[in-house]
């Protein structure tokens, strides 16, 4: 049985947790007796980073031709998306390979949920297909993907309301859909998407730790993202600033080709107590006392924080969407109830003069994080039973 998973990259530099989320769920339906082919519609750059996903399974890449990709301004950013809606060159491609491969089930993942490309060719088709949801609520100009520390917008404003009608109506098609977390299904629902019972919650799935919890302090503070405000680094440059006089020392782990990497480093230069690293993700959390996320944005699953969790390293940040989800019961003492800096800073210097109870909350994140691996597992299992 042929069955696609078609990934639309958002940006040109994009390799982050949606990407490596998505094809988590390509390796489970891999080893599901499937014949898996994968699908993605990107610039030149986006190829690259694909291959080295699909390590082996059948990948079809997709120039996306979209002369607004990279621009980040708000309305720069509403013309990429205008332009999506007539992405007809897309459509053409898709077309072309859903005959070839004869798709009998499609497994549509599209970070910005507006290549109508793929819906409308998967109707036509008259192919059965799951919507593996991402963020469909960026595209206000209140979020803060267009205005600094404004948050994601939940509200339906006209602009909102414009640009999503036509997927909305789509998504009716659907025959059933993945959200990563509750909070991402509670935003979608408040929107208009009702899919009721077609709604499965899929957890995601990381790369395993060693689970070994750590006992003793090395003064290291870490931050991994994409280097942009809504992940909350210009708050974490902050930080660093406050603990200057601290014996601590604060680490940036970032791409190298992440485009934003020399304005940010020139940008820290006079900041002493701060260190620019290019490591794996699980190294570099094995090495760190805490992990500090101060993100802007409303985190459809938070990724990173799981690979925290799974090595033993407890995170810092705000509450913002999925955290929330992640970070229950006993290790809810991690996240400030307020969004701002120095709440972080408090809750850093609380925990060093704790330093006794560290194996312990070490312990309770490798404990919360195999809950989630398990989740990962039954989720998908109810998923291919659907398939």
């Amino acid at each position: 049985m042929n069955i696609a998973l078609i990934h639309n990259y958002p940006l040109s530099n994009t390799t982050g947790g949606a990407e490596r989320t998505a094809f988590k769920i390509l390796e489970y339906l891999r080893v599901s007796s499937f014949n898996v082919v994968y699908c993605t519609l990107g610039t030149s750059s986006n190829y690259v980073f694909s291959e080295k996903m699909a390590n082996g399974i059948k990948h079809y890449h997709f120039p996306k031709r979209n002369p607004f990709q990279d621009l980040r301004g708000g309305y720069q950013k509403m013309l990429f998306h205008i332009f999506e809606l007539f992405n007809f060159v897309s459509f053409l491609d898709l077309w072309r390979v859903t005959k070839k491969e004869d798709f009998r089930f499609i497994f549509f993942h599209n970070p910005q949920g507006f290549s109508f490309a793929i819906w409308i060719c998967a109707i036509l088709r008259g192919i059965p297909f799951c919507l593996v949801n991402h963020d469909y609520y960026n595209l206000c100009l209140n979020s803060c993907f267009f205005k600094k520390n404004a948050g994601t917008c939940r509200n339906q404003c006209v602009s909102c309301r414009t640009f999503r009608f036509i997927p909305w109506l789509l998504h009716f098609f659907s025959d059933f859909a993945i959200f990563l977390s509750l909070n991402q299904k509670k935003i979608f629902n408040a929107q208009g998407w009702f899919l009721g019972k077609k709604a499965f919650i899929v957890p995601p799935s990381v790369d395993t730790g060693r689970y070994k919890p750590k006992n003793a302090f090395t003064h290291k503070i870490g931050f991994i993202g994409r280097l942009d405000s809504t992940k909350g680094v210009n708050d974490f440059l902050l930080l660093c600033k406050l603990l200057k006089y601290s014996d601590l020392t604060f680490y940036i782990q970032a791409f190298k080709s992440d485009p934003f990497l020399l304005y940010y480093k020139s940008k820290s230069a006079d900041i002493k107590n701060l260190k620019w690293v290019h490591k794996g993700n699980l190294t570099f959390l094995r090495e760190i006392d805490f992990l500090v996320a101060p993100s802007q944005w409303e985190e459809p699953f938070g990724r990173v924080f799981l690979e925290s969790l799974s090595v033993g390293t407890p995170c810092i940040g705000y509450r913002r969407g999925a955290i929330a989800e992640i970070m229950t019961k006993d290790l809810s003492i991690f996240l400030p109830r307020n969004f701002e800096i120095h709440s972080i800073k408090e809750k850093l210097l609380f925990f060093y003069k704790n330093e006794k109870n560290y194996t312990f909350y070490s312990r309770l994140c490798i404990e919360r994080y195999k809950f989630f691996r398990q989740g990962f597992s039954k989720a998908m299992n109810s998923v291919v039973s659907r398939v």
